[in-house]
């Protein structure tokens, strides 16, 4: 029988309820299945059993290491952390989409993140390979009418990480301090700036106080393939490439930061704020550096 568990470190609790659990992190909490064939049991303070995991289940993991923990029946509804964390625990950037790139892709910052999350490149091929399988078809279907290449960069990284999971980083980004000790959430992101006025906004955004905060695509990150949240995130980015797509004009830098750019990972972030239902991790300004914002302008 499958059962879904939540670990929490358990300070000060009898002895009687613990038992040894082996292959686990040092996450203050999160959620496993497990099953109760190869668990055990101990007496809970209510006299009710509880089931303790004994395998070595990578659900929950940045360090594992052998402890002596509990596991309590989870509270929280929805799924288990991602199948693989090794899969989950690695980043992945994006170099070769733009048509008449020549240098190299840049390696330093890629090299040196890798002490928090070892890094790939993927290019355009690997995103190209992922349209049919999306289970919008539209989104194939839109994919050529695309007409700059900075906005497939930008929706081609929600479709890679929708498939994949783990985390997105621009090549320019510096992770800065280690941020995955506090992952409690399935979706990670980031807070890319908070203005002073919603007048710095473009004239295609919501303009209210909350919208101030404004979430960055720099770099974004899940913890389970076939994520919710990006989702929703490449729906609100075929929904507008059909509205932008129709006034059949130039598309211009600010159009840009709207139709799949940062606007959308803002806009969902706070559209699920407003429904009470944001199951996102929003890590603050500064934990990542992107060192060449706005590269990409005019081109």
């Amino acid at each position: 029988m499958i059962r879904r568990y939540r670990y929490e470190k358990p300070y000060g609790v009898p002895a009687s309820r613990q038992a040894s659990i082996e292959g686990f992190s040092d996450f203050p909490s999160c959620e496993v299945e497990c099953s109760t064939d190869y668990g055990g049991t101990y007496d809970g303070d209510d006299g009710n059993p509880s089931y303790i995991c004994r395998s070595n289940l990578p659900h929950c993991g940045v360090n594992p290491f052998t402890t002596t923990e509990l596991f309590r029946e989870s509270y929280r509804p929805g799924k288990a952390w991602g199948s693989s964390v090794s899969e989950m625990k690695s980043a992945f950037y994006m170099w070769g989409l733009k048509p008449d790139e020549s240098k190299p892709c840049p390696m330093q910052n890629i090299v040196e993140n890798n002490k928090y999350l070892p890094g790939k490149v993927v290019g355009l091929n690997e995103i190209e390979s992922l349209l049919p399988k999306y289970p919008n078809p539209e989104l194939a279907g839109i994919w050529p009418k695309i007409p700059r290449w900075i906005i497939k960069a930008d929706l081609g990284r929600l479709v890679y990480l929708y498939f994949n999971g783990g985390f997105y980083f621009d090549v320019d980004c510096k992770i800065n301090k280690n941020f995955l000790e506090n992952i409690d959430k399935e979706t990670i992101l980031f807070t890319e700036a908070i203005l002073d006025s919603t007048d710095e906004l473009g004239p295609r955004e919501i303009k209210d106080d909350a919208h101030k905060l404004r979430v960055a695509n720099y770099a974004m990150g899940s913890i389970q393939k076939n994520n919710k949240f990006y989702q929703k995130c490449i729906e609100e980015c075929i929904s507008r490439l059909k509205a932008i797509l129709q006034e059949d004009k130039s598309i211009n830098d600010l159009d840009v930061l709207w139709v799949c750019g940062p606007d959308v990972i803002t806009t969902m972030y706070h559209r699920l704020n407003q429904k009470g239902k944001n199951e996102v991790l929003l890590l603050p300004n500064g934990t990542v550096a992107n060192e060449n914002s706005g590269s990409w302008r005019g081109k």
